[in-house]
């Protein structure tokens, strides 16, 4: 029995896009072969400058890497100094305005120059005195005066520059002056105090 072959009629544009297959086949082929070709003709001096070349692009490429973010760092670490800087300098403004607080006398503290001080601050005058209430901080009081006899004298001393003990403070040798910045300087107890009611509450 003899076998008849059968054909079949291929659309054209099927046929078309069969060839534009083949040809992209033949292409791909060729194209690996021909890498084959160079490969194996490379010599191994060739193959490790090669391979040199490659590494080093890719450390230029880690190198801006971390030049980019070293550059982040240090605009960040600008940011942090400056809000920092802001910080120091609120601080040292709040200190300063607590330490002209003391030489306020306790009328003056009723009236608006406890408010200005506060203002100063950048506080109000609720937080201020909320503060030198927790800090312990009182006005100082003016330095006594010496007791006079009718005719206007003061009291004799046994020794020259000694003053009555009535008249000196039992933590500093001389009359407590309230315009003396000695007098006027927080302790490291009552800053600290200062700094974590601030910290706390505000």
């Amino acid at each position: 029995m003899s076998k008849e072959r059968t054909s079949v009629a291929i659309d054209p544009e099927n046929k078309e896009w069969i060839d534009s297959v083949d040809a992209n086949l033949s292409e791909l082929v060729n194209e690996m072969v021909s890498r084959k070709r160079i490969a194996a003709a490379k010599t191994r001096p060739d193959q490790l400058r090669e391979e040199i070349a490659e590494k080093q692009e890719q450390l230029e490429s880690k190198k801006a890497e971390v030049r980019r973010i070293k550059q982040e760092i240090e605009e960040l670490e600008t940011e942090l100094e400056q809000y920092e800087s802001g910080e120091r300098d609120a601080f040292d403004d709040l200190i300063d305005a607590v330490e002209d607080s003391i030489r306020l006398s306790p009328e003056d503290r009723k009236t608006g120059r406890l408010q200005s001080l506060a203002e100063r601050a950048g506080i109000t005058v609720e937080q201020f005195q909320q503060i030198l209430e927790e800090a312990d901080i009182h006005s100082v009081e003016p330095a006594a005066t010496p007791d006079v006899d009718n005719l206007g004298n003061m009291p004799m001393l046994e020794e020259e520059n000694v003053l009555p003990d009535e008249l000196v403070d039992e933590d500093t040798p001389d009359i407590i002056d309230p315009d003396d910045d000695e007098y006027v300087t927080l302790t490291d107890k009552q800053e600290a105090v200062v700094r974590n009611v601030v910290e706390e509450d505000f």
